[in-house]
């Protein structure tokens, strides 16, 4: 990728976007390297295919964009008049600031800032886990640059990274490969030290729950234990209970149905008191049936 360092603003990211009708959206991401505003971008596309053939320059021109100092902003390409492309190239020509300022680019300044990324592996993973997930390649000393992990190209009068942040000196002195591949032994073996505490934490939390479970489980037995026997002592207590109340009326009903007053026998009536006279006196019933006489006929 071709880019004067001076370029106050920067390509970050192109993304293609199609419909179901197969109309596409390619939508152009960039960042403003300064403070002050940026309202006009003029640049020249270059268009990819999925194996980075180029497809054709195309010239790009924006107004009134409103891109905010020190934050990325994005533009939407149509894809009508375009063939269908997936990666781009961008070259920025002009920019056109809110304030009234304007930058141009150089031709002579041009220079190829395509960094040298890392291939997928040991190092790889030991330079992202160090430095972070921005970083791509190691820093690296041009004649005209310093290049950041980040893979930007800085001028050499910058002390920090025009895309991070990161300070040069640092930069250079952490992120060699020996210094990476130390810091990540440590951070592996730091890792190691916690992942084991964090298990032994867990288990001994583990162990202690059991317990609590445990004497909890003891607990309720104990209490299931002593309201079975107070219910048998409330059931027996009962019993015995009723069964002295059962006796003590028995004997009192005994008592009273023994012992009688003298004289009772005979102050019992032996007849009714208002029976009838006729009742009271017997009646004669004869010994001889009288004789029918028989009609003389």
């Amino acid at each position: 990728m071709l880019m004067d360092l001076t370029c106050p603003a920067e390509f970050r990211s192109v993304e293609v976007l199609r419909d179901s009708g197969g109309r596409g959206q390619a939508y152009l991401t960039f960042t403003n390297l300064r403070d002050r505003e940026i309202d006009e971008l003029h640049a020249m596309v270059t268009l990819l295919d999925g194996d980075g053939v180029s497809l054709g320059i195309r010239p790009l021109r924006y107004r009134n964009l409103g891109a905010q100092g020190r934050a990325q902003f994005t533009l939407c390409l149509a894809m009508d008049d375009l063939p269908m492309f997936e990666d781009a190239r961008v070259t920025i020509q002009r920019v056109h600031f809110a304030d009234g300022g304007d930058w141009s680019w150089d031709e002579d300044a041009l220079m190829d800032c395509t960094p040298k990324e890392l291939v997928p592996g040991p190092e790889r993973v030991a330079l992202v886990a160090v430095a972070g997930s921005d970083a791509i390649c190691w820093p690296e000393q041009r004649r005209d640059a310093w290049v950041c992990v980040c893979g930007r190209f800085n001028e050499n009068l910058q002390y920090s990274c025009q895309r991070c942040g990161r300070n040069r000196e640092r930069t250079f002195a952490q992120y060699q490969l020996q210094a990476v591949m130390d810091a990540y032994r440590a951070q592996q073996q730091r890792t190691q030290v916690q992942e084991r505490r964090q298990r032994e934490e867990a288990t001994e939390q583990a162990k202690q729950k059991q317990t609590r479970r445990q004497k909890d489980y003891a607990q309720r037995v104990e209490q299931a234990k002593r309201r079975r026997r107070r219910t048998w002592v409330i059931v027996v207590a009962a019993v015995l209970v009723g069964f002295g109340v059962w006796n003590v009326l028995a004997a009192v009903l005994g008592t009273a149905l023994t012992q009688r007053p003298s004289g009772a026998d005979e102050a019992l009536p032996t007849a009714l008191p208002h029976a009838p006279a006729i009742l009271a006196q017997p009646t004669a019933v004869p010994t001889t049936v009288p004789q029918v006489e028989q009609a003389q006929g």
